[in-house]
């Protein structure tokens, strides 16, 4: 039996981010992952394309540059890491076979704690 190592794909979800590999950043999620942010407002993302839109505005008006810090938590993995406009806290949720079910991120002052998925639209952000 192999264990999943979630510190490592933690990782590799902000050097796939750092990089804009887009394709590389949506593999690592399970299908039916979703995504909270409250940097510019809360962005609740749920479903590849909603996925693939936020990332590439991301990728534009958020850049991210440096690791700040990685820890294991009691339910995945929090990842601070430096863009150009703050420092930004992500806990990582993760399932057996190690694939992103769930992240939740803002900037390093606010509470990151999982947000409520009510009125999610799946597909779009």
């Amino acid at each position: 039996m192999s264990t999943v190592d979630t510190m490592a794909i933690a990782v590799d979800w902000l050097d796939a981010y750092r990089a804009k590999a887009l394709e590389s950043l949506i593999a690592l999620y399970d299908e039916s992952a979703t995504h909270s942010c409250i940097c510019d407002g809360l962005k609740l993302v749920a479903g590849e394309l909603a996925l693939r839109a936020y990332w590439l505005d991301r990728f534009e008006r958020h850049p991210a540059f440096a690791l700040v810090d990685l820890r294991p938590e009691a339910d995945g993995i929090l990842v601070s890491y430096a863009t150009t406009s703050s420092v930004v806290q992500a806990r990582l949720t993760f399932d057996k076979r190690g694939k992103i079910v769930d992240v939740v991120c803002g900037p390093e002052i606010a509470e990151t704690r999982p947000l409520k998925l009510q009125g999610c639209m799946r597909g779009a952000s």
